[in-house]
């Protein structure tokens, strides 16, 4: 286990250079909006947290970000709910005040055990038909489509309650950047 590590970060620090991770597309602007319209944004993931903070600075999405949460800070990889419910704990929210969005069943599976609703989306590692068959209750190919989620209370059946209290206004995010050419996805924060 310990030189796998150590050859994945002789790897990774060799290929890490500026330029080569990008944005999938849409996400900055789509993390915007969210944040101008006060939703916490954070950000839960298998990699490094130094990884993610240099991606998060070198993206200029640092500043939209409230938590992250990375597999190095739990003791439960995903899908086990950890990294979600202590993102929750930290932000001390409820499940029901939280939405995951993740690009593979272990993220919708992770979401699903903290009792969280969750979008899967069709780029970075995931497939539609994984989404539908893991039970994601949303499914997008493009990150904006996040905001038609978002705006309308549709996570939530009690359309009042969800319009008048803040936990409209969270979101535990996951897919947002990606290696070039291949198109793996990486994470980000500040």
């Amino acid at each position: 286990g310990e030189k796998c590590a150590a050859k994945y970060r002789e790897l990774f620090d060799e290929v890490n250079v500026p330029g080569r991770v990008k944005l999938f597309p849409h996400v900055a602007d789509t993390l915007s909006i969210l944040y101008a319209k006060g939703y916490l944004l954070t950000i839960a993931s298998s990699r490094h947290s130094q990884t993610l903070i240099q991606y998060a600075n070198d993206l200029k999405i640092a500043p939209y970000l409230s938590y992250i949460i990375s597999a190095a800070e739990v003791k439960n990889a995903k899908p086990d709910p950890e990294m979600v419910l202590r993102t929750l704990e930290h932000l001390n929210l409820k499940p029901e005040e939280a939405l995951v969005v993740g690009d593979a069943t272990f993220d919708i599976q992770m979401a699903h055990n903290a009792k969280v609703k969750a979008v899967g989306v069709t780029y970075g590692n995931g497939k539609r038909e994984e989404m539908a068959e893991c039970g994601a209750e949303w499914i997008i190919d493009d990150f904006s489509q996040l905001l038609s989620i978002v705006e309308y209370p549709l996570f939530t059946k009690d359309v009042e309650k969800c319009r008048d209290n803040l936990y409209h206004n969270h979101l535990i995010t996951y897919p947002l950047i990606h290696d070039l050419p291949s198109a793996k996805q990486n994470r980000g924060y500040q």
